[in-house]
């Protein structure tokens, strides 16, 4: 197979699979978000059932109230918000110092060294406390998106079911169903909310590197998708809104899109000849 020769980086397809080498970061984190939302789903699942058997009628139309129902959730709710975001809180300083560390190899790889540097190799710099709070806060936004979403669904489901005359237990099936759902919603906001948080943290330091251009780089197999794959090697600003219509990475629910540092003179893939014409002011 012919090696793409789009972009100036062309990792090892070991590397390619991870470019940002972060994956560790989702696999320590899911597991313990995961376990903060069984002890939530337990608890929801636990008052439907007691509701039921309050009025002995396990089986049968259930005497469920509704609005205590909707009085506890919210309380359940946070409980489960106080525990994810101390979690994602962690994985999200744990990102930032992670794409730090990876736009710092990067940069090394190409052998730039700029004043900044004053002649001597790079060193990690200190992860920037307010990103690591923006991102944060976006996280905890998203987290209680989808608890209030949830909530929602319960008591529609709760509703539906009554309406229907169906049983204590078959409502907390279906409850449990919508539970399920957004649970899945959670595991998807952690894998992008971590590539958000590298890619950030990346621009960041090529900003104070002085790095004004980058490229895309995608994980070159098969399960790129078609709006991912003919953007690498692409190039656009650091500081700049990203790669056109598509903005920066994640592009979407568990992208794994990462860009690289081009740097006129060291940089040798498709644009080489074109860079100055592509980007007049990097060379005013």
């Amino acid at each position: 197979m012919t090696k793409d020769k789009r972009a100036g980086w062309r990792p090892s397809p070991d590397i390619r699979r991870d470019p940002t080498q972060s994956k560790w970061i989702e696999e320590e984190t899911i597991p313990l978000l995961k376990k903060a939302w069984g002890k939530y789903r337990k608890k929801v699942l636990a008052l439907i059932i007691k509701e039921g058997e309050r009025t002995n009628i396990i089986g049968s139309t259930p005497g469920i109230s509704l609005p205590e129902i909707m009085r506890n959730l919210p309380m359940l709710g946070e409980s489960f918000l106080e525990d994810g975001t101390e979690i994602t809180g962690t994985m999200i300083e744990q990102a930032v110092n992670q794409g730090n560390a990876y736009a710092t190899e990067q940069l090394i790889r190409v052998e730039y060294l700029p004043e900044a540097a004053s002649g001597s190799l790079f060193t990690i710099g200190p992860p920037a406390q307010a990103l690591i709070d923006t991102l944060t806060a976006m996280d905890l936004s998203s987290l209680q998106g989808i608890t209030d979403a949830t909530s929602n669904q319960i008591v529609q489901a709760i509703t539906t079911g009554m309406q229907e005359g169906q049983g204590t237990y078959e409502i907390a099936d279906a409850v449990d169903a919508v539970l399920n759902d957004g649970w899945n919603r959670a595991e998807t906001i952690v894998r992008t909310e971590v590539m958000t948080a590298i890619t950030e943290s990346t621009r960041q330091r090529f900003d104070e590197q002085r790095v004004q251009l980058c490229e895309l780089i995608t994980s070159q197999d098969d399960r790129v998708c078609d709006d991912c794959e003919p953007l690498y090697g692409e190039i656009t600003e650091v500081d700049g809104p990203g790669f056109g219509y598509m903005g920066w990475p994640p592009f979407h629910p568990n992208c794994r899109c990462a860009v690289a540092p081009v740097i006129p003179g060291l940089y040798d893939g498709a644009y080489a000849d074109d860079l100055e014409e592509m980007f007049p002011e990097v060379f005013s």
